[in-house]
């Protein structure tokens, strides 16, 4: 029970740690780099509080010592030393322990990582002019300012229906991953490769047994083949899997949902340009163009508004022209070609660590002049945490040593495809051969 409620205390402290660097740091970021909303909401809805904000300092203060009091002397430190470097373990612990968990939403969501991390530079600086747009659309009233961010507006949804348009067409961030492994896949079948890389390990370090020399370069060949096996196995289960479709209906989505928004800014601001240009029962707001967009393109009567001139009413064409270019993107890339071009370049990856996976296997002949099944049973005798650490990453049962007393004879035949047994007289002769 004692245990229990350790645990749980636990796991309470971590998770009000967390919250409290995660407010911590969203108001540190609101405050620097957007406005100082605390001082705005303060003065807006809570006017009596005003005189608080001049002792800002002193409440931090007394929060500070708040907690110093219940965490301690020694937790004290160790929570505020947590919050202060929270960016730094998200990048290098949380976001990767994430993405391993979750390999398959990974791969899902790839071509957007890759995408814009290759682009970083355009998609700053465009979605910079589209948010400051939209802010001038819903503050301001100056013509001038308004018609420039109409166009501005117009301008990325015609790039981003362009670029949603030819996804069937791009190379994908597979196909080059694709190049990559089989740039990698020829080096390898290469024994010279492997010869060069242990030379320089040699160099490297400090000389080493025979024996040693020999284990470790078996265990270097050993980890490329179970890499290569391991890989591949994944990207196979995530194409049979078909969430590559998840990623390409939410694409859509996000173009239906971008032009709905584009053209509401675009309707409200020709609505702050010519109060004429539309028709109601009512004063719209920006949401009453929000729905009156969403209905143009879905398309319902739902919205009481409607156009009254001309400029209103070719902006209501151009958003029909524009729903039926993402019913083309819906129908012609993402569920034909995109859907077939992700396909084939997975499909193409997952061949090319097959035939990898076949080279090292065939590299172990080659090189040391032993099957993979008397590879595996010498690692087993020297290096056992390698070939088990392996095989539980792989999902597969852990072997036992084959010189201990009860171990079976058949150590590999379990969830590593048609490999012979393990012959104790081959392997026994290939490291003697190693060390002569």
């Amino acid at each position: 029970m004692g245990d229990t409620e350790k645990k749980k205390k636990r796991r309470i402290f971590s998770l009000f740690r967390e919250f409290c660097a995660i407010i911590f740091w969203c108001y540190l970021v609101s405050k620097l780099a957007v406005f100082d909303f605390d001082t705005y909401i303060i003065t807006k809805y809570f006017p009596n509080l005003a005189s608080v904000l001049y002792y800002k300092l002193f409440l931090f203060a007394a929060m500070i010592s708040i907690l110093w009091l219940a965490l301690g002397k020694k937790r004290f430190p160790q929570f505020v030393l947590y919050i202060i470097v929270y960016p730094i373990i998200i990048l290098i612990w949380k976001i990767p322990k994430t993405v391993f968990r979750n390999w398959s939403y990974s791969i899902v969501f790839a071509p957007s990582i890759f995408e814009f991390a290759t682009k970083f530079r355009t998609y700053f600086i465009m979605n910079t002019f589209v948010a400051f747009s939209a802010i001038l659309i819903l503050t301001s009233n100056n013509q001038i300012l308004l018609s420039i961010s109409m166009l501005i507006l117009a301008t990325f949804l015609a790039f981003h229906l362009y670029l949603s348009f030819r996804k069937a067409y791009r190379s994908t961030v597979f196909s080059k991953l694709n190049g990559i492994i089989s740039k990698i896949k020829n080096r390898l079948s290469d024994t010279s490769f492997f010869q060069k890389m242990w030379d320089d390990a040699t160099k490297r370090n400090e000389p080493k047994s025979d024996q040693e020399e020999f284990q470790t370069r078996l265990s270097t060949l050993y980890l490329f083949y179970w890499a290569a096996e391991f890989f591949g196995d994944k990207v196979d289960h995530f194409l049979k899997s078909r969430k590559m479709d998840l990623y390409l209906i939410f694409t859509w989505f996000w173009t239906v949902f971008v032009t709905v928004t584009i053209y509401s800014l675009e309707y409200f601001s020709l609505y702050k340009i010519l109060p004429n240009a539309f028709s109601a029962p009512f004063k719209p707001t920006y949401f009453s163009f929000l729905g009156f967009s969403f209905g143009k393109l879905a398309p319902t009567g739902v919205s009481v508004i409607s156009p009254a001139n001309l400029p209103a009413i070719l902006l209501c064409y151009s958003e029909l022209a524009c729903t039926f270019i993402i019913f083309i993107i819906l129908v012609f890339t993402i569920l034909t070609a995109a859907r077939e071009r992700y396909k084939e370049d997975i499909y193409n990856i997952v061949k090319e660590m097959a035939e990898m996976a076949a080279i090292l296997q065939d590299k172990f002949a080659t090189i040391f002049n032993m099957a993979l099944a008397d590879a595996e049973y010498v690692l087993l005798t020297q290096n056992a945490s390698l070939v088990n650490g392996l095989r539980k990453l792989r999902g597969l049962p852990e072997l036992t040593n084959p010189d201990s007393p009860g171990s079976r004879s058949n150590m590999v035949g379990e969830g590593t495809g048609n490999r012979k047994k393990p012959n104790k007289a081959n392997a026994a002769d290939a490291k003697s051969r190693a060390a002569d």
